[in-house]
């Protein structure tokens, strides 16, 4: 309950959008297993041979299972706007967007004019990344 209320609180903080992406994905331990089989192969004392091998069958397990490990990474998206203008940006197509900027036939000057723009305007991002990383 205490974990809900601070993510409601984190949430209603902001002034911004943001976008959480979670990734889920499985470890894959095949390179650790190879890894520790050439070291356990070069140990002499039998005992500690021992430990290693069961510690190898123990990682077969595991990774023959496919579930046991399982790795969840949370990102937080934090979009860029150098003005209210670029919000409508939001609610287009993604296909749309690619295009978009595609077609576009601008000179040298408007691309260093963005340029600037988005020095200028980099103060914001480094803000909210810092509001969303308290």
């Amino acid at each position: 309950m205490v974990v809900l209320e601070q993510y409601k609180r984190f949430i209603n903080s902001l002034d911004f959008p943001i976008q959480i992406l979670i990734r889920n994905t499985y470890l894959d331990l095949t390179q650790y297993i190879d890894h520790m089989q050439k070291n356990v192969a070069v140990i002499t004392s039998p005992a500690l041979k021992t430990q290693g091998e069961n510690y190898i069958n123990f990682l077969d397990k595991i990774s023959a299972q496919q579930g046991l490990i399982f790795i969840k990474e949370f990102y937080i998206v934090i979009p860029y706007y150098a003005s209210s203008n670029d919000n409508s940006m939001i609610k287009k197509p993604r296909w749309q967007k690619l295009l978009s900027v595609l077609e576009t036939q601008e000179g040298i000057d408007k691309i260093v004019a963005k340029y600037r723009s988005f020095v200028k305007q980099r103060k914001f991002i480094d803000t909210r990344a810092s509001v969303t990383i308290e």
